[in-house]
């Protein structure tokens, strides 16, 4: 599947998945500590906005000479293991950026939006530009994408998952 259909296709399943939560569930914990789907998506969002100014970013800047192997299966294979927990780091924590759940969504459409404009770059250009993620190491702009389509995923299960346990 070509990246720019699979950024499209995640976004779809992530928008439908939140539109279907319940009002009375959209701000509800599930549990101490745990967050609810609205937290969730504001998550998923900042994170997505994060992740458009990377790459515009990375587009812009020299490619680097050392390149390195892709890390797409790594990040697929770190993001669909539900059982590891990672800790977000503080700037993409849940904290009420966005009132209500439609401007929510319509933030998170913009930036994949984006994504996707980012997504149909040639790949070349996208593979000789490479920036670190905290836990995954080196990632080139493919690596990066499905990064963001995968995070999205792996959230879209969560919410699925507290709907579930109903």
């Amino acid at each position: 599947m070509a990246l720019r259909d699979e950024v499209a296709e995640g976004t779809a399943r992530f928008v439908t998945t939140l539109a279907g939560v319940p009002e009375g569930r959209w701000s509800l914990r599930p549990a101490e500590g745990a967050w609810s789907p609205a937290e969730i998506a504001e998550h998923v969002t900042a994170v997505e906005i994060s992740l458009v100014r990377l790459l515009g970013t990375m587009l812009t800047s020299r490619a680097d000479a050392a390149g390195g192997p892709p890390a797409e299966a790594r990040v697929r294979t770190a993001l669909r293991d539900d059982a590891r927990r990672p800790t977000s780091p503080d700037p993409f924590l849940p904290t009420g950026r966005w009132a209500d759940r439609p401007k929510l969504i319509a933030t998170f459409e913009s930036a994949r939006f984006d994504l996707v404009r980012l997504a149909e770059t040639d790949p070349a250009t996208l593979r000789a530009r490479r920036r670190p993620h905290p836990m995954l190491g080196p990632l080139d702009g493919v690596d990066w994408i499905v990064f963001a389509v995968e995070h999205a995923e792996r959230h879209r299960r969560q919410v699925e998952r507290i709907l579930a346990a109903d």
